[in-house]
């Protein structure tokens, strides 16, 4: 896990599957910025994208 520095807030960077993350498959994203979490989620680039 990455951590990254925005504006002053740290957020923690995630590459996950949409078998791992189902926020991702219910809305078909390719990745998300949660605000709440502090965390920043990317489909992982293995993934396939429907």
């Amino acid at each position: 896990m990455i951590k990254v520095n925005i504006l002053g807030t740290t957020y923690s960077v995630e590459k996950k599957s949409k078998e791992e993350d189902s926020y991702l498959e219910r809305n078909n994203f390719l990745g998300y910025c949660d605000e709440i979490a502090k965390k920043i989620v990317i489909l992982d680039g293995l993934s396939t994208v429907n």
